[in-house]
C-alpha cells in the first residue's frame, strides 16, 4: 500500500518518524521503499544498547556507504554492555580484522606511530565488553559523520582515551584537524557521567563542546568536579567569554565550579537551568548539597556575568523525603534580578528568593523589588504551608503593578499539595489551596495573566504498589 504512494509522500512519512530504527523497518517493507527511504534511515541513529561488535559494524557500514555517513545528523548512545547476540558456545578470535578504511583513518589522525599502534590494538581487541575497545571505535565513528548536529552519550570514564583525544584536537584544530574539520555543524550536546554515584568528573572533559563554534546548547547530567588539583584546565581550553554556547541545562550537577566555569565561558548565555534531586539510600543522599560554594548568593554572583543576555533562569531542587527544606544550612538570599534586562522566564524556590533566612529571622522581599520589567513567565516552587500565603500576597501585589511589568503573561506555582500518600506535615489540602488562591485567580483573570498551580508530588501505581513519582517541568524557553 505504501509502495504505491509518490516518493515525496513516502519521504514525508519517513521524516516524521523520530527513531531511525522505525525508518529502517519501513525501508525493509519493499525494494521500492528501501530505495526511497534508506538514506533517511541514517539521519538519526539512536543506539540504546550497544557493544563493541555493533559499534564496529556501524562504522564499517558508514565507511562503505559514504552517502549514509553524510546523512547522519543525530547520534545517541547509552551505556556499553556485552554483545547481546554473542554465541557463548563459540569462542571468538582474540583479534578483530580491520578494514582498509579504518586503518587509513587511524593512520591519518594519529600524531605518531606509537599512538597509531595503540589505537589499532584497541580496535583489534575482540574481548566484549571492552571499554577501551569500545571507545576506540567511538572515536572512529565520530570521524566519519561530518554533518552531525546533535550528540548524546553517556561518556567520560577513564577509558575514554581515544574519543577525548579526538575531541580535544578537533576543538583546538591541531594535527590532522587543522585541515580536516569535524563538528562544524554540531549545535547541541548532551553528556551524562557514566558514574551512578558521586564520582569526580573533571570539567575539562566537556571543554571541547564549549569551544566548537556552532555549539548552542549543552546538557550535562551527574557532573561532579570536586578535584582542586587542576582548577584551570577548562579555562585554558575555553578562555573567558569565548564560547558560543547559549543554553546550559544541568541535572544532578554537584559542583559550584561547574556553574561558575560554564557561565563565565559563554559570551551570549541566554538560558541557565539546574535541577537537583536527592533520594534515599544513595551516596548522593548524604552529599548532594555538601558544598558551601553552592550557596545561593554565590551563585547569583556567578550569574551576574550574564545579566545583559540571560533570558531564562531555572534553579530548583527536590527531595524524596519528608520534613522541611533539607537545606537549612543555606541561610543566605539569592538576590535581586532587576539588573537582568532581558530576563523573560524565571523559576526559583520561594525560600531564598522571596523569603530570605537570616539566622532565625525570616524576611519577606517584595517581588516588585526582585524582578525586571521584561519578565513574562514567573514560576515559584517550595510553596508549603506559610510559604503559600506569603506567595499569594506578593503575587497579588505584582499583578496589581501590571504597568511596571507589561510583558507578564503567566504565573506558575509548585508545592507539595493535596495530602495523601507520604505527605509532609506542612502540606496543604487541595481545597485550602484553591480557597487561598481564589483572589489571585480573579486578579490574574482581570489582568490577562494565566495562573497554573501544580503539585510536585503525586502517587502512582508501580509494580503493584504505591510509590512516589517526582515530576518537574522546565519552563518553555
Amino acid at each position: 500500500m505504501l509502495a504505491g504512494l509518490p516518493a515525496e509522500i513516502v519521504l514525508l512519512i519517513a521524516e516524521s518518524l523520530e527513531n531511525g530504527s522505525d525508518v529502517v523497518n519501513l525501508a525493509r517493507c519493499s525494494h521500492q521503499l528501501h530505495r526511497i527511504t534508506i538514506h533517511q534511515a541514517y539521519r538519526s541513529i539512536d543506539i540504546k544498547h550497544y557493544c563493541t561488535v555493533s559499534l564496529s559494524t556501524l562504522v564499517n557500514t558508514l565507511f562503505q556507504k559514504p552517502k549514509y555517513a553524510q546523512r547522519v545528523q543525530r547520534l545517541s548512545f547509552n551505556k556499553l554492555q556485552a554483545h547481546l547476540h554473542q554465541d557463548h558456545d563459540e569462542r571468538p578470535s582474540a583479534v578483530r580484522a580491520l578494514s582498509p578504511f579504518v586503518m587509513e583513518t587511524v593512520k591519518e589522525l594519529s600524531s605518531c606511530p606509537a599512538e597509531k599502534n595503540e589505537w589499532v590494538a584497541a580496535l583489534s581487541a575482540n574481548t566484549d565488553p571492552d571499554e577501551m575497545s569500545s571507545d576506540a571505535w567511538l572515536a572512529v565513528l565520530l570521524c566519519c559523520v561530518p554533518n552531525i548536529e546533535y550528540l548524546e552519550m553517556e561518556w567520560g570514564s577513564p577509558s575514554s582515551v581515544f574519543s577525548s583525544r579526538l575531541l580535544n584536537r578537533a576543538a583546538l584544530r591541531r594535527g590532522a584537524f587543522s585541515s580536516r574539520l569535524l563538528f562544524t555543524r554540531l549545535r547541541e550536546t548532551s553528556i551524562k557521567s557514566p558514574y551512578e554515584e558521586l564520582e569526580p568528573y573533571p570539567l575539562e572533559k566537556v571543554a571541547p563542546f564549549f569551544r566548537f563554534e556552532t555549539m548552542r546548547k549543552f546538557r550535562g547530567s551527574r557532573l561532579c568536579d570536586m578535584d582542586d588539583r587542576w582548577p584551570n584546565r577548562f579555562s585554558m581550553m575555553v578562555p573567558l567569554g569565548t564560547s558560543s554556547v547559549e543554553h546550559i541545562e544541568l541535572e544532578q550537577a554537584h559542583s559550584a565550579r561547574a556553574f561558575h566555569t560554564f557561565i563565565k565561558a559563554c559570551k551570549n548565555l541566554k538560558t541557565f537551568r539546574h535541577l537537583q534531586r536527592r533520594s534515599y539510600g544513595t551516596y548522593l543522599h548524604s552529599y548532594s548539597f555538601h558544598f558551601p560554594n553552592m550557596q545561593y548568593n554565590r551563585f547569583s554572583q556567578f550569574l551576574e556575568r550574564a545579566r545583559r543576555t540571560l533570558e531564562s533562569l531555572h534553579l530548583d531542587h527536590y527531595y524524596q523525603e519528608d520534613g522541611d527544606d533539607c537545606n537549612d544550612w543555606m541561610t543566605d538570599w539569592f538576590g535581586s534580578l532587576r539588573s537582568f534586562k532581558k530576563l523573560k522566564h524565571v523559576h526559583l524556590r520561594m525560600r531564598r528568593f522571596v523569603v530570605a533566612d537570616y539566622d532565625t529571622e525570616k524576611v519577606v522581599i517584595g517581588l516588585k523589588r526582585l524582578l525586571p520589567a521584561s519578565i513574562e513567565h514567573l514560576s515559584l516552587s517550595d510553596l508549603d504551608g506559610p510559604q503559600f500565603c506569603v506567595a499569594i500576597s506578593e503575587l497579588r501585589r505584582l499583578v496589581a503593578a501590571r504597568d511596571r511589568f507589561p510583558n507578564l503573561t503567566a504565573i506558575s506555582l509548585e508545592g507539595n499539595w493535596g495530602g495523601g500518600y507520604s505527605a509532609r506535615a506542612t502540606s496543604l489540602p487541595k481545597r485550602e489551596v484553591m480557597a487561598l488562591s481564589e483572589k489571585l485567580w480573579k486578579d490574574c483573570e482581570r489582568a490577562g495573566v494565566s495562573l497554573n498551580l501544580r503539585s510536585n508530588r503525586a502517587p502512582v501505581s508501580r509494580y503493584g504498589g504505591l510509590q512516589e513519582r517526582w515530576v518537574h517541568y522546565f519552563l518553555d524557553g
